[in-house]
């Protein structure tokens, strides 16, 4: 295990957490983009796990943009407070 792999793990929580957090305030239930939250949260969790047991590729190239993914990713779910629906759907939740 590197620091690579420890970042992606911990930028993979951070994602996950972040979506596991979020409150509607108010606005109607849906069902799709509950789903797709349970499935992202889900997935970032495997990557996380096997980014801790070095079950990753080994390949600097393609650790890094693993990296670079999960970080535009978690960088767009908190622009949009943890509405996956905003991210799916491509607009910015203030």
């Amino acid at each position: 295990m590197n620091a690579i792999a420890i970042i992606i793990a911990l930028v993979a929580i951070a994602a996950c957490l972040r979506l596991l957090t979020f409150k509607r305030s108010g606005s109607q239930h849906k069902r799709s983009a509950a789903i797709s939250a349970w499935l992202a949260c889900w997935l970032l969790a495997a990557i996380a796990v096997r980014s801790v047991t070095g079950t990753l590729p080994n390949n600097l190239t393609i650790q890094l943009l693993m990296l670079a993914v999960l970080v535009a990713f978690t960088v767009r779910i908190y622009q949009t407070h943890g509405n996956i629906a905003a991210v799916l759907k491509g607009t910015h939740h203030a």
